[in-house]
């Protein structure tokens, strides 16, 4: 059956698209349920491919075809001789002949174009939302719109034309591609399109839910997001999406700059840190990790070990530290999943708002003053905010030891970070116990 030319479609490949492709990672994924969803942004995986060599293969071809443009023609007679060779081309599973290990499943014709039309539409709408948020003080409202043949989808027929502002949650979810082989795409309109051409906006506050999705056919579930419209319709991406490509990868550029940063000397990392996280779009794409942290935290109540890069100390702040001989060995701040449960954990006292959490980073670029705690065994920051009923306090231990797993070599890696330990509200006496420390940062 004849198809969209995708290659001839995206024509000269935006640049911010080639950057999100090429920026990927490799995860090795029997089934693509182990890589779910926002994990696909930063890690590129094949359903029931298990190989390295296969992958390197496939996201080779793939990067070849964003690149130039090219047809799914081409794309697969640049690979189909390869995977020929090495024996992964056809049908039936690939078996390793020394250990009987299954490595994965053949590739044919129609999984090439699966793989070529997903991973080439998911970086270019990448490419589309960054610019498009980019342009978003002139052009504040996003259309959805969706190709209306006879292969639509019913759902994505009922989503056209519907008008959301750039910032509405709706899009963190819901920016296409929102299925396999999806089509749609959005349309920015300025507010003057939407008040000459009397176009009807729409909110998704309270329209919104998290469900369980169906994944498998064992009756395996996730969670994924859920738009009712106002009549009561419901909108679901196809699982494994459900996200929005463009903001994983805003949010996974971020958390790459701060991973870098952990190695550099600390006032040139906390320059570019700064530097960085002043992109409106950048930050708006990693307090949306963090809320994401914490949801997922809250709503299971038990810690999966999951760190999170939130910023970096400011210039100023590690100048002062230098002059106190306590400088940190590097200048990222970082959070733990179960530092956040053990702050919001049912029925402590004095714990700073859900809300707050939810936008540390940004919260992190604000603080009131930031304080040196020399009365605990190792030095430790104390980030001051202001508070409805006294003063909000961060617990930052400086050069906290932690172990990680390496995104490039697989392996277990011990390294240093500034940790957010803990976090409460202090009233009376406790706040004006602040006064005792010394400012490194702002005032109190």
């Amino acid at each position: 059956m004849p198809s969209a030319d995708l290659g001839f479609a995206i024509g000269l490949p935006p640049e911010e698209a080639i950057r999100y492709f090429e920026s990927k990672g490799f995860a090795i994924s029997f089934n693509w349920q182990d890589v779910w969803a926002e994990a696909h942004a930063k890690a590129f995986t094949v359903a029931s491919v298990a190989r390295l060599d296969i992958l390197q293969d496939i996201r080779g071809a793939l990067d070849q075809a964003l690149k130039n443009g090219e047809t799914l023609q081409a794309f697969q007679h640049r690979l189909q001789p390869v995977l020929e060779a090495k024996g992964w081309w056809g049908r039936g599973r690939v078996v390793d002949k020394d250990t009987g290990e299954i490595e994965g499943k053949r590739l044919n014709p129609r999984r090439l174009e699966t793989i070529y039309r997903t991973n080439l539409q998911s970086a270019y709408m990448a490419g589309r939302y960054q610019a498009q948020l980019a342009n978003a003080a002139f052009r504040p409202w996003w259309e959805y719109v969706a190709v209306l043949d006879t292969r639509t989808r019913p759902r994505h027929r009922a989503m056209h034309g519907r008008v959301f502002r750039y910032d509405d949650p709706f899009w963190r979810a819901f920016y296409p591609p929102n299925g396999w082989n999806c089509r749609c795409r959005v349309r920015t309109r300025s507010q003057r399109d939407i008040e000459r051409q009397g176009i009807q906006t729409s909110s998704s506050e309270g329209l919104l839910e998290t469900v369980q999705q169906l994944i498998d056919r064992q009756g395996n579930t996730r969670s994924a997001p859920l738009f009712r419209d106002p009549a009561g319709q419901p909108f679901m991406a196809d699982a494994g999406f459900g996200f929005n490509p463009g903001q994983a990868a805003l949010a996974n550029t971020g958390e790459l700059l701060l991973n870098k940063a952990a190695a550099v000397e600390p006032r040139l990392a906390s320059l570019a840190i700064h530097q960085a996280l002043g992109r409106p779009e950048l930050m708006q794409a990693l307090n949306q990790r963090m809320a994401e942290l914490v949801q997922i935290v809250m709503a299971s109540k038990q810690a999966r070990g999951t760190l999170l890069h939130v910023g970096g100390i400011p210039p100023q702040a590690l100048t002062a530290l230098q002059v106190s001989e306590v400088l940190p060995a590097n200048a990222v701040l970082s959070v733990r999943d179960e530092d956040v449960l053990h702050a919001m954990r049912d029925g402590k006292e004095q714990t700073l708002p859900l809300s707050f959490w939810q936008q540390l980073p940004q919260q992190l670029r604000q603080p009131q003053a930031i304080l040196l705690d020399e009365t605990q065994a190792k030095p430790a920051l104390l980030y001051v905010f202001n508070a409805p009923d006294g003063k909000g306090k961060l617990i930052v231990v400086m050069d906290y030891k932690v172990k990680t797993r390496s995104t490039e070599t697989g392996k277990r890696e011990k390294w240093l970070t500034n940790m957010v330990r803990s976090g409460k509200v202090l009233e009376g006496d406790k706040a004006m116990a602040l006064q005792a420390h010394k400012v490194m940062w702002g005032a109190l």
